[in-house]
C-alpha cells in the first residue's frame, strides 16, 4: 500500500507535528496514514524549524510524478559535512531522511531551499541527509548545486552533478550535536539528559539524547559509551 501525498508547506503559525514511522507509517495533526511508502505526486515542499516536529528519518519520500514529470523537492537539514550523526533527529534543524526513491516512474526532480528551515537564514544553503538513496532508471535529480548526504545509493538514472552525491562517515552515537567532534558540548548535552534518566519523563529532550544503548534511560551504561567516545575525540 502506498499513501499518496502532494505536500506543501504549512502555516508558520500553526506548525504541524508531522511524524512518518516504521514501516511508512505517517501522523499528521494525530490523524494516521499507513502504508509502504509516502509516495510525492507533486512537490515536497515544507517549512519547519523543531526538528522533533518532523520524523522523517525510518521512512521512505518516493517522488513518482504521478501527474507531473517535473518535481521539486526542498532540502531542510542544516549542512554540517559528511557526519553520520546528522541522520539523527537529534542536533537541532536536523530533517534526516530513511530513503528518497526517484521513480520507479520516470521522473525530474529539483532540489530547492525555498523554506528556512534550518534557522541561518537563505544566505547559508540546506541540505538533505539520507540513509539510502535511489534514482530508478529513467529518473533524473537535478541537485541544482545542492549536497545530498547518504550512506548508500542506488543511481539508476542520471544526476546533474555526481560530486554533490556524498557519502557518511563512520557512525558516531557520541557525537550528540553532529559536529563530528565528541567534546564538551556533547557531554552537557549527555549530562542533562542524565540527570533526568528516563526518556519517558516530559521534561527529556525529544529524541532523548544520550540514550546510547536504546534502553530506553541515560544511565552508567550509556555514560561506559559515551566515554569511550569522549577520549577518541573525533568521529572515525
Amino acid at each position: 500500500m502506498v499513501t499518496r501525498l502532494d505536500f506543501q508547506s504549512p502555516s508558520p503559525a500553526t506548525p504541524r507535528l508531522i511524524t512518518f514511522g516504521a514501516p511508512g507509517a505517517m501522523t499528521i495533526d494525530n490523524h494516521e496514514l499507513t502504508g509502504g511508502a509516502v509516495e510525492i505526486g507533486g512537490n515536497f515542499d515544507l517549512r519547519f524549524t523543531e526538528s522533533h516536529n518532523l520524523g522523517m528519518s525510518e521512512s521512505t519520500i518516493r517522488m513518482s510524478g504521478i501527474g507531473a514529470r517535473q518535481q521539486t523537492f526542498e532540502v531542510m537539514s542544516m549542512d554540517r559535512g559528511p557526519v553520520a550523526s546528522a541522520l539523527s533527529a537529534n542536533p537541532d534543524h536536523s530533517f534526516p531522511l530513511g530513503t528518497l526513491e526517484i521513480g520507479p516512474i520516470p521522473t525530474t526532480v529539483t532540489l530547492i531551499d525555498a523554506r528556512d528551515n534550518d534557522g541561518a537564514g537563505q544566505t547559508q544553503r540546506e541540505t538533505l541527509y539520507t540513509e539510502t538513496l535511489i534514482i530508478a532508471p529513467g529518473s533524473r535529480l537535478n541537485t541544482a548545486g545542492f549536497k545530498i548526504y547518504c550512506r548508500t545509493k542506488s543511481i539508476g538514472g542520471t544526476v546533474d552533478n555526481p560530486a554533490n552525491i556524498i557519502a557518511l562517515g563512520s557512525d558516531c552515537p557520541t557525537d550528540l550535536n553532529a559536529v563530528g567532534l565528541t567534546d564538551d558540548a556533547d557531554f552537557t548535552i549527555f549530562l542533562a539528559a542524565y540527570y533526568i534518566l528516563d526518556c519517558a519523563t516530559p521534561a527529556m529532550t525529544a529524541g532523548c539524547p544520550g540514550d546510547l544503548n536504546s534502553d530506553s534511560v541515560v544511565d552508567d551504561a550509556d555514560f561506559t559509551v559515551f566515554v569511550v567516545g569522549y577520549d577518541a575525540l573525533v568521529c572515525p
